[in-house]
């Protein structure tokens, strides 16, 4: 008897070891798949958040195709108004202005220093009076979507070659005097 209790008990003592090691082998499994899980989620939620700057991005992008549709629009508009006083054609104005506003679109400040990033310059003219790269005149307004150019603004700037005294003056050929 004495035997057959004690291999009872070393079956019994196998079989606990037998479903611990099951035990930690599934708890290893469930870990495993849980990190898998959370990877998915996060690529998933990722996908999304990219799907949605996408879209938004074209979104944008249509919407500034449309507005920029609309600016010879505006500029024909300010241009019979330099002609006429008609008051429909204030009226309009103001109109397109607000819709314009109304979608994030603002008109370019094209006074002062050039900048290259919101002006084009379409010519160049020389008054020693005035600074190098000011503006001396906008031929047409630029306009800024959401702060990204829209139309950039076009102007004439000052430059003037400046003499330099040191070096002397270059002549025609290039060479300096």
């Amino acid at each position: 008897m004495a035997g057959k209790h004690s291999s009872e008990k070393q079956d019994s003592k196998h079989k606990n070891h037998a479903l611990e090691a099951k035990l930690k082998a599934m708890e290893q499994e469930f870990l495993e798949l849980r990190e898998t899980l959370q990877r998915v989620q996060a690529d998933f939620e990722n996908a999304m958040k990219r799907k949605e700057k996408e879209i938004a991005l074209r979104e944008q992008g249509a919407k500034a195709s449309v507005l920029k549709a609309f600016l010879p629009v505006l500029d024909s508009v300010e241009e019979a108004l330099k002609h006429s006083k008609e008051p429909g054609l204030k009226q309009l104005k103001e109109q397109l202005l607000q819709a314009f506003k109304a979608n994030g679109v603002s008109v370019i400040d094209a006074k002062g220093k050039f900048n290259h990033k919101t002006m084009e310059c379409m010519m160049c003219s020389c008054n020693p009076k005035k600074e190098n790269d000011i503006v001396l005149e906008v031929f047409q307004k630029g306009y800024l979507f959401n702060g990204s150019v829209l139309r950039p603004a076009r102007v004439m700037i000052n430059a003037c070659e400046e003499k330099n005294e040191k070096k002397g003056d270059v002549n025609e050929q290039g060479y300096r005097d």
